[in-house]
């Protein structure tokens, strides 16, 4: 494996980024060897792992068109996954452009699972909300100010849904921090 070396470079308190840009380029494209095979393979058992979560819903949802658009939310998330999957293995100059459209396409998806849920439970919804952004933080490489902005506009997005449909109750969120 090869060293980089970086003696005297600073690195930005805001951006988490090194302030000389040639380093930051040589970083980019030493981590971008280093580790596109393994974030691709974890988002493709990601994406599968979203998928598989339709079984549960077959089995609690009643409602035969609520079910079919919530299997056409997860099967659009695991194509964009594919697509994603492979685009970037063949155009890894613009990593960061195509993450940030995967990332904010999940994201609308994402709040259309939570919209079209007849009645979903708010701590599962929840759990989902923190699982999805342990991905963008640890599986899908971007940058950090990008990815903090991202998870913080799904986490409003989340609250406001869930606000608009009444889903915010004293026990339900009480129970939520409980539990994280």
């Amino acid at each position: 494996m090869k060293q980089l070396e970086y003696e005297n470079k600073k690195i930005s308190s805001l951006t988490g980024e090194f302030i000389d840009s040639k380093s930051e380029n040589d970083f980019y494209n030493y981590m971008l060897k280093e580790s596109v095979q393994h974030f691709r393979i974890n988002l493709l058992a990601f994406s599968l792992l979203f998928l598989l979560l339709f079984v549960p819903d077959y089995f609690l949802i009643t409602d035969q068109a609520r079910l079919g658009i919530i299997f056409l939310i997860r099967i659009l998330f695991v194509f964009l996954s594919i697509f994603y999957f492979i685009r970037i293995q063949y155009m890894s100059q613009y990593l960061y452009v195509f993450s940030t459209i995967y990332e904010l396409t999940g994201t609308i998806l994402f709040w259309g699972l939570l919209s079209f849920y007849e009645e979903p439970d708010v701590v599962i919804q929840q759990q989902g909300l923190i699982v999805y952004i342990l991905v963008i933080f640890f599986i899908i490489p971007n940058r950090f100010i990008t990815k903090i902005s991202i998870s913080l506009i799904l986490t409003i997005g989340f609250f406001f849904i869930a606000f608009l449909r009444d889903l915010l109750t004293i026990s339900s969120y009480s129970w939520g921090l409980l539990v994280f």
